[in-house]
């Protein structure tokens, strides 16, 4: 695996519930990733969203926890029925964060055409063995004062198919039946919502082994004796980059499950509690292949929801409002300016 960007990690966020006794943030429950999407109705305007797994967020988890400059953490308080929207055909909510940020949020956001759609699929000729990681939350070391965000690796085993839709249930959640990706990757309660990234480095394809390539690399090197000899070195491989990406395949929703049979071997080698577990016995427990709602859902929410299309129409309303208003309190200016100066 590659060293990856740490601000990446900065776009990833933690999902809690309230304590109904105290008031106060529960444990965190969850994960999801910050997109920023650009206005196709405007040159320049863009909006930001929180994405994650519905049965999160819509199950009693809506509140997001990100980082701040200080190092600690805030909340931004979400209602699962008023702020975040789901869709209907699968796991996965979205809420319009886009005015709800302060200067000392420590926040990135994943651009919006780094989200892999169909056609870039076809592009990358992504298939089964693409290198992939996610990142989320480790539930056994989340971070008391700030989010402490994990990693774990994979690849692509099954990529999704329209008319081969994948059917997951959440345990206390609706049931979800759509076309989804799997990927070979160990997971755990906490990652729920997680980014799940797929990359691929020229040295990485293992397709063309047939034919020996050598690869030519540029090294361009500097010796600074008087900043007391230290060298700054810059390797740019020779390659057009169409076999080289970063992109968000999608987000974690679930996982199968495998099933074992117990089997007592001996009182000295295994212990089993005979009160509550007996040979025989047939235990459940998550594998490692895992469920991954392709990006061009999350795409196809934000371009179809009512809710999120009416909030990006009053938003470009009122920033219109304000350049017009601007560009208004400009002309006067110069208006009065250009008036000649009446003789005393």
């Amino acid at each position: 695996m590659p060293r990856l960007w740490k601000a990446y990690t900065n776009a990833v966020f933690f999902l809690h519930g309230k304590d109904p006794k105290t008031g106060r943030l529960g444990p965190p429950s969850g994960s999801g990733v910050f997109i920023n999407a650009h206005d196709p109705a405007t040159e320049s305007r863009s909006h930001i969203y929180a994405v994650t797994a519905a049965h999160v967020a819509k199950g009693g988890h809506p509140i997001i926890r990100l980082n701040t400059k200080d190092s600690k953490s805030r909340p931004l308080e979400l209602d699962a029925d008023v702020d975040w929207v789901g869709a209907p055909w699968e796991d996965i909510a979205v809420a319009d964060v886009t005015d709800r940020f302060s200067a000392n949020d420590q926040v990135a956001t994943i651009p919006s055409h780094h989200l892999l759609s169909p056609p870039w699929m076809e592009f990358f000729d992504i298939g089964i063995g693409e290198d992939g990681f996610m990142l989320g939350l480790f539930t056994s070391h989340a971070g008391k004062n700030r989010n402490m965000i994990a990693a774990r690796f994979g690849n692509v085993s099954l990529l999704a198919v329209e008319d081969e839709p994948i059917y997951h249930k959440t345990e206390g959640f609706q049931a979800f039946k759509t076309p989804c990706h799997v990927f070979d990757l160990h997971s755990r309660p906490g990652f729920s919502g997680s980014p799940v990234f797929v990359y691929r480095t020229p040295e990485a394809d293992i397709r063309d082994l047939d034919a020996v390539q050598t690869k030519r690399v540029a090294v361009h090197g500097r010796w600074d004796r008087a900043g007391g000899g230290t060298r700054s070195m810059y390797i740019t491989p020779d390659d057009d980059g169409e076999n080289s990406f970063l992109r968000l395949l999608g987000v974690h929703v679930g996982q199968f499950h495998e099933k074992l049979r117990l089997k007592k071997v001996s009182s000295t080698s295994v212990e089993v509690d005979d009160t509550s577990i007996h040979t025989g016995d047939t235990v459940r427990f998550p594998g490692s292949m895992t469920i991954v709602v392709p990006a061009w859902q999350i795409l196809k929410l934000l371009e179809e929801n009512e809710t999120l299309r009416n909030m990006r129409n009053a938003r470009n309303g009122r920033s219109q409002a304000e350049e017009d208003a601007s560009e208004g309190v400009a002309v006067a200016e110069a208006e009065a300016s250009a008036k000649p100066v009446p003789k005393g």
